[in-house]
């Protein structure tokens, strides 16, 4: 059985990712900040006992060192960093920026992103090369 992990698996596309994954077949390990009110990836997971649910704030570096121990010897062949944030909504004008905004999405959406990539990259490194297609 193929293996993934994706990251900000409650909603929206990594919902996706996640439903299209289990039911071609593979491992999901899904990961969210808040588990517990995720109730469309926990239906999820009810169904298929092949998706598991990880608690997972991808900016707090206990979290990730967690799951990397969880999953230390279990091959990945595909981790998606889904997990992300837009907070500065809109096009602010000059003068009328909010730099803490700005700074806190790029320390989600890009440094989060390496933190788990370099954490898990012993995983990917172990994956078996697998295709798959997914259907509508």
């Amino acid at each position: 059985m193929s293996n993934v992990l994706i990251t900000g698996s409650k909603r929206g596309i990594g919902l996706e990712f996640a439903r299209q994954y289990v039911q071609t077949g593979w491992q999901v390990f899904a990961t969210c900040r808040r588990p517990a009110e995720a109730s469309d990836l926990q239906e999820l997971a009810g169904r298929h006992a092949s998706l598991s649910v990880h608690r997972l704030d991808i900016t707090v570096p206990e979290d990730i060192r967690a799951i990397a121990w969880e999953l230390e010897d279990t091959p990945l062949d595909v981790l998606i960093n889904n997990a992300g944030v837009y907070l500065e909504k809109g096009t602010p004008a000059l003068g009328g920026l909010r730099y803490e905004d700005w700074l806190r999405t790029f320390e989600i959406n890009t440094l989060g992103a390496v933190r788990m990539t370099e954490a898990l990259l012993e995983n990917v490194a172990r994956h078996d090369i697998a295709v798959t297609e997914f259907s509508d």
